[in-house]
């Protein structure tokens, strides 16, 4: 009989299913008293002939029920003065029955298996420090890979952004930062510009290129940055062309080490402590300095002029030895 009321409380019409009328008498016929994210209550004294099922709501039952009660994600409050002739059927709801409730079917209790959130919070937390571990290895990889590659393309190129962030590093912070505020600005006030022009509607599609070329200049500044930090290990002052690639290699495993060191001791604990978080921000703001001097060294060499290379001097001749 249960299985039944559920399936016509599925299957009522829409007029039924947001409930009827608060006027109803408790002795109608009707069919099934029917509530959908509304509560139920038959008090005491009142008798309620037909089946109830409650969805979404809260019934209370202190009077007399002749036939099944079915609540489905609500709560069931049974009275002691309460009477039931039929079946009670709780699905995913609490069931509330005072020992001296008169029930004469069955008392049946549903539970609905959730998902555990508190076992998905332990599994994030082991699985999420091994992602971020792996994330960093990956970005350090794809870094030095691009990197690699200007290293055999442009490798003047490389050299003189290097030469820009050793002569004058608080210059190219300053510029990196300049770039790193205005360049949303920018863009915006460029877009708006060339969009309200004839001219400059053509220009809107080189929008995308300009942007690969801004991350391409910003990747070649880090680069840079990461080639002077390695050379500074081996006490030279700029990267030398022969080594500039064991320069960027070194130079990318220093200034992402306190990152890396995070990552790892976050992985072997199995989760992020106070201890781990203290090498994190510092990884931050090693990255973020060397991303902002390596910007503004880009951006110096793009706006200043390439310093000039001093010719080797040219020996004097040593005077003919006198002949006695």
């Amino acid at each position: 009989m249960t299985f039944l009321i559920l399936a016509f409380a599925i299957l009522a019409p829409t007029s039924a299913a947001f409930g009827q009328p608060d006027e109803w008498r408790w002795d109608d016929r009707r069919g099934v008293h029917l509530r959908i994210l509304r509560d139920y209550r038959v008090p005491e004294g009142a008798v309620s002939r037909e089946p109830i099922v409650v969805i979404g709501g809260s019934a209370t039952i202190d009077g007399r029920a002749e036939q099944d009660i079915a609540v489905i994600g609500g709560t069931l409050r049974i009275g002691p003065n309460a009477t039931i002739h039929g079946d009670v059927v709780t699905v995913g709801a609490e069931a509330i029955i005072d020992p001296a409730a008169r029930i004469g079917g069955n008392v049946e209790h549903a539970a609905v298996l959730l998902p555990d959130v508190m076992a998905f919070g332990r599994f994030f937390d082991g699985w999420w420090p091994f992602l971020r571990l792996g994330t960093t290895v990956m970005r350090l990889g794809l870094f030095f890979v691009v990197g690699v590659l200007l290293v055999a393309v442009a490798p003047r190129w490389l050299g003189d952004i290097a030469h820009h962030a050793t002569a004058s590093p608080l210059t190219s912070a300053l510029f990196g930062v300049a770039g790193q505020i205005l360049f949303g600005p920018v863009m915006v006030v460029l877009a708006v510009a060339l969009a309200i022009s004839v001219i400059g509607i053509p220009l809107l599609l080189a929008f995308p290129f300009l942007a690969a070329a801004t991350v391409l200049l910003w990747i070649a500044g880090f680069s840079a940055v990461a080639m002077v930090v390695g050379a500074r290990l081996r006490g030279k002052a700029v990267a030398a062309s022969d080594t500039a690639v064991v320069d960027l290699f070194v130079g990318l495993l220093v200034i992402a080490a306190m990152t890396l060191v995070a990552n790892g001791l976050a992985f072997v604990s199995g989760g992020f402590g106070p201890f781990d978080w203290t090498f994190r921000v510092f990884g931050w703001v090693i990255e973020w300095i060397a991303w902002t001097v390596g910007l503004g060294a880009a951006i110096s060499w793009v706006f200043g002029r390439r310093q000039p290379v001093a010719p080797p001097p040219v020996p004097w001749p040593s005077p003919a030895p006198s002949v006695p």
